[in-house]
């Protein structure tokens, strides 16, 4: 345990982040981390911005002593998390060998993943105080009310947020659900076997809504994995999708074998429909790159962006490798979808591009109602 007059006060918050981020890395990475403190009463002639133990003691240096007791100017955030993941580094590799920085680099960047959104901390505060004024308001406690709420709308002025952005940090605290996919309810035809091409639709909708499926080895069934928001969506743009890609599919199929059966070539229809498919499916998920990459580059802040659908992923990630640790490769595996139909390709890419996604299939912030072939 940290003893708590060695931290300066002002380096509590920050030591406390990295420390707990620093475990779980250790925890992802089988490290044999036994603690984290701060270096005790730091020189600032002969402390080191960090120090590793054989058993797995790591200390920081958060900020150093003059010779006359007074604190010296505080690391840099940037330096304290770089220091952390070099220490962490050399609970494998106890030297500075080419294994240690390759290692060290990829700790480097899974601290960094770690890291809390600056964004986040005043989103979360913003968050509080408006509680707190709804909750002095209820009480009668008018004045008190009007003082939170202006603190509110001073937080929200200085660090330029907007309603949206708090529906979004709140529809992200929603707890991880496992949310089936309900085959009455969008008419989906229940199969006895896995369905390469919906399973691998329901992956690529999964990963636009920042989820993860589980599947069964079985039957067609299809469970989305995430925050009760993303969940929810998932489910709606995949069942409405299902239905209306096969019977697109059966439509182009005819008018594809009515085409080469007038021309005598009926046989060169076979695997068409497969085929239509295999590529209608490759560029829906192409589509829904294109479009998460334009929606992040529109935020005002493409890093925070960034950082938020990569938090949402992680946090699938843990409910699903703490709940299926043993089981993952069985609920996650992939269907091989086989080789493609030269027109059919052709023809799968263009109806892909005729399907309205909308943007709300990419941002999760609402059902898209816009499913189908046109023009």
């Amino acid at each position: 345990m940290t003893t708590i007059n060695l931290v300066h006060p002002d380096d509590i918050l920050l030591f406390n982040e990295v420390k707990d981020a620093m475990v779980r890395v250790a925890k992802a990475y089988q490290l044999p981390l036994h603690s984290v403190q701060v270096t005790p009463n730091a020189s600032l002639a002969t402390a080191a911005r960090g120090t590793c133990s054989t058993s797995g003691d790591i200390q920081l240096t958060m900020r150093c002593k003059n010779d006359d007791g007074s604190w010296t100017e505080a690391m840099s955030p940037e330096q304290v998390w770089k220091t952390a993941a070099h220490e962490l580094a050399h609970l494998k590799h106890f030297n500075h060998g080419l294994a240690f920085q390759e290692f060290c680099m990829e700790l480097t960047l899974a601290m960094q993943n770690e890291q809390v959104d600056p964004t986040q901390k005043i989103i979360d505060k913003v968050i509080k105080m408006k509680k707190s004024s709804a909750s002095e308001a209820a009480l009668g406690n008018a004045a008190a009310a009007e003082s939170f709420a202006a603190m509110v709308n001073k937080l929200m002025m200085d660090h330029d947020l907007n309603a949206s952005d708090l529906d979004y940090a709140a529809m992200d605290k929603d707890p991880v659900i496992e949310k089936r996919l309900d085959f009455g309810a969008y008419n989906v035809k229940r199969t006895k076997t896995r369905i390469a091409w919906q399973q691998r639709l329901a992956s690529l909708v999964a990963r636009a809504h920042m989820c993860q499926i589980l599947i069964s080895s079985g039957c067609n069934s299809i469970t989305f994995v995430g925050t009760k928001a993303h969940a929810t969506v998932a489910e709606y743009v995949y069942g409405t999708m299902v239905p209306a890609v096969d019977k697109i599919a059966d439509i182009e199929y005819y008018r594809y074998y009515d085409q080469q059966a007038r021309l005598g070539q009926a046989s060169t229809a076979r695997g068409y429909r497969k085929g239509w498919l295999e590529a209608f499916v490759e560029r829906i998920g192409e589509r829904f790159n294109e479009q998460r990459k334009a929606s992040v580059a529109a935020s005002p802040s493409e890093s925070t962006s960034l950082m938020r659908i990569n938090g949402s992923l992680r946090k699938v990630s843990e409910y699903i490798d703490n709940k299926f640790s043993k089981k993952r490769s069985h609920y996650l595996g992939e269907l091989k979808m086989g080789h493609s139909h030269g027109a059919g390709h052709r023809d799968g890419r263009a109806a892909a591009d005729r399907i309205n996604l909308g943007t709300r299939g990419v941002t999760s912030s609402g059902p898209t109602r816009r499913l189908g072939s046109g023009a």
